[in-house]
């Protein structure tokens, strides 16, 4: 059984200890792929809290049915679908904040990336989720989630390439 899924069979049975363990856990790369996904820090900070609190008062009915970081990334998504539909990319740094940064600039390309192809190129080469794993997280099918993957890829390496030149 994986370590997080008898956590929260203790977080059911009301141990707190058990709960701050699954946040230690998870509290950077959730917070890091919001971060990514909204360009700014404060909405990352917020929608985190609402992430675990999320985890928290779902663990009394809790079912697992697949990996417990799917299930996390999942109820995240879903957070950020909600909070985030038209979301702009006025948060993300300008090009005069970036100019000699190429980090920062490899972020702000990414940030310019439509909201789908950048979540899925985060799942998959940064968080390093397998296909069936984002197809979880998404609720998407596993050719669809390959297809915005090539076509994110693409448009990535394009301008990471310009950026380079």
């Amino acid at each position: 059984m994986e370590p997080e899924l008898l956590l929260m069979s203790k977080v059911k049975k009301g141990d707190l200890e058990a709960f701050d363990s699954i946040v230690d856990k998870y509290k950077r790369g959730i917070y890091n792929h919001i971060l990514l996904l909204s360009g700014s820090a404060s909405s990352a900070e917020e929608l985190s809290q609402q992430v675990f609190l999320e985890v928290f008062q779902q663990s009394q009915t809790f079912q697992p049915k697949s990996k417990f970081s799917t299930y996390i990334f999942s109820v995240a998504h879903r957070l950020c679908e909600e909070a985030l539909p038209a979301q702009r990319r006025k948060s993300m740094p300008g090009e005069e904040e970036v100019k000699g940064d190429v980090t920062a600039k490899v972020r702000a390309e990414l940030f310019r990336l439509n909201r789908s192809y950048r979540e899925v190129l985060i799942l998959r080469e940064i968080q390093r989720f397998n296909y069936e794993e984002i197809k979880e997280i998404l609720s998407s099918p596993v050719e669809r989630i390959r297809t915005i993957l090539n076509r994110a890829r693409r448009v990535f390496s394009k301008r990471i390439s310009r950026l380079l030149e």
